[in-house]
């Protein structure tokens, strides 16, 4: 979830044998977590009508995805947060909308989002998705994290969560990732070698660790 289709290609590629669903938020709605959780629920009903789903909440989506595994527990079998939190990372100032009316500065994009050895596609491709989106959507958004704790929802989580970090994540430091595991002992941790864009850096790999974190807690239950 999150973000434009085209940020998620390089996954759902290397997911070739699985029914892959990406929910493109509204670029235009101003959504706080209530409200994208009401957006995506008939969505999430009408593709888990014959099984159950695994939801893959990507930062600002992290705490989405526990909010509808835990108001679905019949449909959601499994929870993986990437690069995500449940407390704010980190200091947010409260940005205005005019602040992401000018196109993000491209060395920026590479330090907080791509990496520095990013090539330029992956960048080219962040910065259009940050540009199609409205700016006043983007401040809210930060707004909404800025007041963010959803400590309880990770903790009676009723699904398995898997967390896949990035050990070079600015965003969201390796220790914050680590430390989630004092809220759910139980959360499973995969560190990768990737910047905050675990998804887009580490394709294969990620893909690998979702299907056989599915796959095993799928047999658990039969």
């Amino acid at each position: 979830m999150d973000g434009t289709g085209r940020l998620f290609s390089r996954l759902v590629a290397a997911l070739p044998r699985q029914t892959t669903t990406v929910m493109e938020y509204p670029a235009a709605e101003r959504l706080d977590y209530d409200a994208l959780e009401s957006w995506i629920a008939p969505r999430l009903i009408e593709i888990s009508q014959t099984s159950p789903v695994a939801i893959v909440g990507e930062s600002f989506s992290g705490p989405l995805a526990l909010r509808l595994a835990t108001r679905f527990p019949e449909r959601v079998r499994a929870v993986i947060m990437v690069a995500s939190f449940i407390k704010p990372p980190r200091f947010i100032p409260p940005f205005p909308p005019l602040f992401f009316r000018l196109p993000p500065p491209r060395f920026a994009l590479r330090r907080w989002l791509c990496g520095d050895d990013a090539d330029d596609g992956l960048v080219d491709e962040v910065a259009s998705a940050i540009q199609v989106t409205d700016p006043r959507v983007l401040a809210h958004r930060l707004g909404a994290v800025r007041h963010l704790d959803a400590a309880d929802l990770l903790s009676r989580c009723p699904a398995p969560v898997l967390f896949l970090a990035g050990a070079r994540d600015r965003v969201v430091s390796i220790r914050a990732a680590r430390r989630l595991t004092r809220v759910r002992p139980e959360l499973e941790l995969q560190e990768m070698d990737a910047p905050h864009l675990v998804l887009q850096r580490r394709p294969r790999e990620s893909a690998s660790a979702i299907l056989q974190f599915v796959e095993r807690h799928t047999r658990d239950t039969r």
